[in-house]
């Protein structure tokens, strides 16, 4: 089973390699004002687990799924996790952040269906593991560097502040015409992303989202050609429309596509025949979620979205976004 978080950890994952940076995923999530809980780091595999497992447990069950391995495969997971991110002697567990990345999982797992709680999950446990480096300070990776919730850190020998290079995912500002930018944001299959190099400018965390028609050119939000208009096949349209051969065309139910940007959000474009095809119903067969109207195939069927899966209940989690420990 393939799915839409997956699909943008991989992509993450190519940028951290391509760029050398540490790149935060941020998803808007709720404040609490309770005392936070504290997670010692010789507890913290057993009590993820320990939140997890009989959180999701419920769900599984109705979905006719097993829980009798999930404790001790996902403390056996996050177990060899943390040992490979702290064989880095610069980098420590934080104890309140992963108390805040428990209550997270715990409310997500027990919530069953609701996605954008799921998506919290990144947020809150970005931070469990991170660097002791302060900017400017010597590194010989960015996981050295002290990065955080609202900045980007990469490291050439000593670790470097790159926020105002790229956008921070989800939670960059919409800029409006003519205002600096740091980058170009799209949302995507309910995930957001920021990328493009924009305004060297301190202080400017503005992107321009394609969703308002606009992309950063040159450290500045311009307005995307209309449907008609020339474009660079590499850059992007207004909202609904696509470039193709030089030219801004309108996304469409049917017809040739070549990525899903090409068919409008009612369709996808399926990868074997080229073409624009509507979602797939509840029950229909599928090998990926982008295929299905309730966003998500499972064991080939398409359903609506949820976290019991084989591997989720099982200890592996699949649908459960967890930061690339």
């Amino acid at each position: 089973m393939k799915n839409t978080s997956h699909a943008m950890r991989r992509f993450l994952g190519r940028l951290r390699r391509v760029l050398g940076v540490s790149i935060p995923v941020v998803f808007a999530a709720c404040s609490s004002k309770s005392e936070p809980q504290t997670v010692p780091v010789t507890e913290f595999a057993k009590a993820f687990a320990n939140a997890y497992c009989p959180s999701v447990s419920n769900c599984c069950t109705q979905a006719g799924l097993s829980t009798a391995t999930c404790v001790t495969t996902l403390e056996s997971l996050i177990s060899n996790a943390q040992a490979r991110q702290l064989a880095n002697p610069k980098v420590v567990l934080d104890e309140v952040a992963a108390g805040q990345c428990l209550d997270a999982v715990s409310a997500a797992a027990s919530a069953c269906t609701d996605h954008s709680l799921g998506r919290d999950i990144m947020a809150a446990c970005n931070n469990v593991f991170h660097g002791t480096v302060a900017i400017g300070g010597s590194c010989t990776s960015y996981s050295d560097c002290i990065a955080s919730p609202n900045r980007y850190v990469g490291c050439d020998g000593v670790c470097t502040d790159l926020t105002t290079s790229f956008a921070i995912a989800s939670v960059a500002p919409h800029a409006t015409l003519g205002q600096a930018c740091v980058g170009t944001c799209v949302s995507l299959s309910g995930a957001s992303g920021c990328s493009g190099s924009g305004t060297s400018v301190s202080g400017v965390t503005s992107g321009c989202w394609v969703e308002d028609n606009l992309y950063c050119s040159n450290g500045v939000c311009v307005a995307a050609p209309a449907i008609g208009q020339a474009c660079d096949d590499n850059s992007y349209c207004v909202d609904a429309g696509h470039c193709s051969n030089g030219t801004c065309v309108a996304d469409t139910t049917a017809g040739a596509c070549t990525w899903d940007k090409s068919c409008l959000s009612t369709s996808y474009c399926d990868t074997g025949t080229l073409l624009c095809t509507p979602l797939k119903a509840n029950g229909s067969t599928c090998t990926y979620d982008w295929e299905c109207l309730g966003g998500q195939c499972e064991q080939n069927s398409c359903r609506d979205w949820s976290f019991a899966t084989q591997g989720d209940c099982g200890g592996f989690p699949e649908q459960t976004p967890l930061p690339a420990w």
